[in-house]
């Protein structure tokens, strides 16, 4: 997976996956605001990062036993089809997260 990527790449590498990540933590949190109030959800906006690092754990575990996780990664890689179906994957996430979070902010009384 990493074989072949020189240290720029992999820095550009690093930024857009830490990118992705940062937004699907956002994405997931703010129709939580959106819905409980700031107050009730600022403990429950603990639960995406709990959920990422049970997804990353759970990853690497898989990837130990040989599941095919790295053949499908590397796959992409290969295609260059790994940035498109990354924007694709983030534009869905955010656009059902705004969704969300319009009609959970519609429906608060104030």
């Amino acid at each position: 997976f990493s074989s072949g990527i020189g240290a720029g790449e992999g820095y550009l590498a690093s930024v857009l996956v830490l990118s992705a990540v940062f937004i699907l933590v956002q994405a997931i949190q703010l129709p939580l605001f959106f819905k409980l109030g700031y107050a009730k959800a600022k403990i429950l906006s603990v639960v995406p990062f709990a959920v990422l690092m049970l997804s990353f754990i759970v990853l690497m575990t898989m990837r130990n036993i040989g599941t095919g996780l790295e053949a499908v990664i590397n796959k992409l890689a290969a295609s260059g089809m790994t940035i498109p179906v990354l924007i694709v994957v983030l534009a869905v996430a955010v656009l059902i997260s705004y969704r969300l979070s319009v009609t959970f902010y519609d429906k608060r009384e104030f």
